[in-house]
């Protein structure tokens, strides 16, 4: 687990930090929640579906144009964790999300804020 948060793609946190103009103490922050988010992808069960954070999601479609996801996915996962985009989630798949990286990485209701139905992610994590 440690490697997976101790991992830095300069490219995917300079993007994502002129993208939305922020400080470069936050976007390797958010940068972070996203590598918690993956990680928790990588252990759920095969019937389990996470959503990410509009943040997490954010970063994670910046690290998807990158050429070291797919690498990174397998050197630490083994496999390709897959963004299923466009997809009508249920509320669930956010929360349940929310807490496995809460139990695992502790609160962070910055990143991960109670959600309206219409500020859910339109996407998930899947086989």
């Amino acid at each position: 687990m440690y490697d997976v948060l101790l991992y830095r793609n300069d490219a995917v946190i300079h993007s994502y930090q002129k993208k939305f103009n922020l400080d470069p103490k936050t976007a390797e922050e958010h940068f972070i929640e996203m590598l918690k988010f993956l990680y928790v992808c990588s252990i759920k069960t095969k019937w389990s579906r996470y959503s990410p954070s509009p943040i997490v999601d954010e970063v994670w479609h910046i690290f998807l144009e990158n050429t070291e996801y797919k690498y990174f996915c397998e050197k630490h996962f083994g496999r390709e964790l897959v963004h299923i985009a466009n997809v009508k989630i249920p509320e669930q798949y956010y929360l349940d999300a929310k807490k496995a990286v809460f139990d695992l990485f502790g609160k962070n209701i910055t990143i991960w804020p109670k959600l309206l139905p219409n500020q859910l992610r339109d996407c998930v994590e899947g086989e």
